[in-house]
C-alpha cells in the first residue's frame, strides 16, 4: 500500500525521518527526493520503517540514506547481518567490534573459515577476504556487541536499489560436518525479501535460507526460512556449483516489521527434544516431489551456537543431517532415523507436539536403540530418557503404523512416587522387575529386583530430578521424580 507522507512521516531538520512500521513504496517513474538532510528509516523492538524503490530515491547535498537495525537479545547474543545501503566503510562505526566484541564473515574455500575483522595480518586477513573495509552489498556478517538490545546504523550515500545478483561459491568437499558451497549472504535492500519469489531451483542445494535467531523460543538455533527475510537480515545457503548466482530484483520486496520464518505445511509431525529450560525441534512434512536423500525440498540442520541447547534432527537416506525433513509418501514400513545432540548428561524428553493432515490417522512410535523400547506417543504424547554427550547420537528410530512392534519389550504403567525419603513402586505385572533410580548426571544410585505388588525403598540422595525406570522381560517403563 502507498502511504501518504503526511500521514505516515514525521519531518527531520534538513531531512526525512520514518517511524517503524511506516511503508513506503516509489512507484515506477517516481522519485522520493530528500532535500537538505538524510533519508532516516528507524527500527525499535517493535519494527521496522522500509522503502520499496521502484522509482528512484535521491538526496540533497551533503545528506545520506540512514537504515537503522535494532538487534535484539542480551548482551553478546550472535546476530546475522546484512547492509541495505551501498559502499559503507565498517572503520569508525557502531558496527566495528570493540574489546571481546566480534563482526565476522563466512569464507567458503576449503577448509572454510571464519574470517575475523580485527585480523589484520595472518591470513585470512578480512580486507582481502571481503574485499576492503566496506559492507559489502549481498553479503552476509556476523556480529556480537556487549551491549543489550543495540540500534546500529547502516548509513552511505544511497540505498541499494535495482537488480542485485549474488555469486556464490563452491570449493572442494569438506572434511566436516558442514559441505562444500556454503555462503553467508543477506538480504541487501531496505526492505524484506520475499525468498519465494527468488529463483534457486539449479542455483541452491535447498529451498530454505536458514537464518540464525539469538532469540528463538526454546534456545537460539538456526530457522529455516521459505518465507520473507527481514531488511538488513543475514542468512545461509548451500551453492549447487561455483559461481552460481542469485538474481534478486525489485518485484522480490515486500514490506514486513518483522521476519516470517516458514510457512506450514498441510501434512507434518512437528517433535521436541526438551530439556529443563531450552529445546529444539525436527519436522517431517509430505511432498510428492522429494525423494529419500538429500533433496531440494529438505532443510539441513545447522547446531546452535549457544551448546546448551539441546538439538533434534531427522537423517535423511544418504546420512545428511535435516531440520526439516520432506517424504514423499510415509507407511507402515518407513523408518526414520532420528538423532540428537545434547552437552552432558541430562534427563531430557522428546514430544509429539504437533500433527497435521496425513499424519493425524498414523500410529508414531519411537524406537529408543539405546535401551530397546518402543514409546507409542499415541498413549503418551512424552518419552523421558537419560542423555549423554558420549552415546551414539543416531540413537532413535520413527515408525509408523505397527511396525517392529513385536521386536523389543512393550510398555507398562509405572506408578512411582517418593516420600520421607522412601520411594514407592507399584508393579502391577506379576513378573519379576528390575528398578533403577538415575540422577541427572547419568550416575545410578539405585538398582534393585522387586516383585509384584507396592514396594518401598529407602533412598539418600540430594534434592533434583532423577530418573526412574522399571523393566520386565516383556515390558518397560520410565518416569521422572523431582526428590526434594
Amino acid at each position: 500500500m502507498m502511504f501518504g507522507f503526511s500521514a505516515f512521516l514525521a519531518s527531520a531538520q534538513g531531512g526525512l525521518s520514518v517511524e517503524p512500521h511506516t511503508n513506503i513504496k516509489v512507484l515506477t517513474g517516481t522519485t522520493l527526493k530528500v532535500a537538505g538532510g538524510d533519508l532516516l528509516l528507524k527500527s525499535d523492538a517493535t519494527g521496522d520503517a522500509t522503502v520499496i524503490a521502484f522509482g528512484a530515491v535521491t538526496h540533497g547535498d551533503g545528506g545520506k540514506a540512514i537504515v537503522q537495525r535494532y538487534l535484539p537479545g542480551q548482551a553478546n547474543y550472535w546476530h546475522m547481518i546484512s547492509a541495505p545501503v551501498n559502499s559503507m566503510a565498517i572503520a569508525g562505526t557502531a558496527w566495528a567490534p570493540e574489546t571481546d566484541e566480534g563482526l565476522f564473515l563466512w569464507d567458503e574455500p576449503d577448509p572454510g573459515y571464519w574470517v575475523n575483522y580485527k585480523n589484520t595480518t595472518e591470513p585470512p586477513i578480512f580486507s582481502v577476504v571481503n574485499p576492503g573495509d566496506n559492507f559489502v552489498t549481498g553479503r552476509g556478517y556476523i556480529v556480537n556487541y556487549n551491549t543489550a538490545n543495540p540500534t546500529n546504523n547502516f548509513e552511505s550515500d544511497g540505498l541499494n536499489t535495482g537488480n542485485i545478483n549474488i555469486t556464490l561459491e563452491k570449493s572442494a568437499a569438506k572434511s566436516w560436518e558442514w559441505n562444500a558451497g556454503l555462503n553467508m549472504i543477506g538480504n541487501p535492500y531496505a526492505s524484506g525479501l520475499d525468498w519465494s519469489a527468488v529463483s534457486k531451483s539449479g542455483i541452491v542445494s535447498e529451498n530454505f535460507a536458514q537464518v540464525y535467531d539469538p532469540n528463538k523460543t526454546g534456545g537460539a538455533g538456526y530457522e529455516p526460512v521459505d518465507g520473507t527475510i527481514a531488511s538488513g537480515q543475514g542468512f545461509f545457503v548451500q551453492a549447487v556449483t561455483d559461481e552460481a548466482v542469485i538474481a534478486l530484483e525489485p518485484a522480490q520486496q515486500v514490506h514486513t516489521s518483522t521476519p516470517v520464518f516458514m510457512k506450514q505445511s498441510t501434512d507434518k509431525l512437528v517433535l521436541r527434544l526438551s530439556s529443563e529450560t531450552y529445546y529444539d525441534e525436527t519436522k517431517i512434512s509430505l511432498d510428492e516431489a522429494s525423494i529419500p536423500e538429500h533433496d531440494f525440498y529438505d532443510a539441513s540442520k545447522y547446531f546452535s551456537f549457544d551448546p546448551q541447547v539441546p538439538q533434534l534432527y531427522t537423517l535423511a537416506a544418504d546420512g545428511w543431517k535435516l531440520a526439516i525433513n520432506s517424504t514423499k509418501e510415509i507407511s507402515e514400513t518407513t523408518v526414520i532415523p532420528l538423532s540428537i545432540k545434547v552437552q552432558g548428561s541430562s534427563i531430557m524428553t522428546i514430544q509429539l507436539t504437533e500433527t497435521e493432515g496425513t499424519f493425524e490417522g498414523q500410529e508414531i512410535i519411537l524406537h529408543d536403540l539405546l535401551t530397546n523400547t518402543l514409546h507409542k506417543f499415541s498413549e503418551n504424547p512424552g518419552y523421558d530418557f537419560m542423555a549423554n554427550a558420549d552415546d551414539n547420537p543416531d540413537r532413535f528410530l520413527l515408525k509408523f503404523g505397527v511396525t517392529g512392534l513385536d521386536e523389543s519389550p512393550g510398555r507398562i504403567d509405572l506408578n512411582a512416587w517418593m516420600q520421607y525419603n522412601v520411594l514407592y513402586i507399584l508393579n502391577p505385572d506379576a513378573k519379576e522387575a528390575r528398578v533403577n533410580l538415575i540422577n541427572i548426571h547419568g550416575q545410578e544410585v539405585l538398582q534393585k529386583e522387586i516383585g509384584p505388588g507396592l514396594h518401598s525403598m529407602p533412598v539418600n540422595v540430594a534434592t533434583g530430578i532423577y530418573l526412574v525406570t522399571m523393566r520386565t522381560e516383556n515390558a518397560v517403563a520410565m518416569k521422572k521424580l523431582f526428590i526434594r
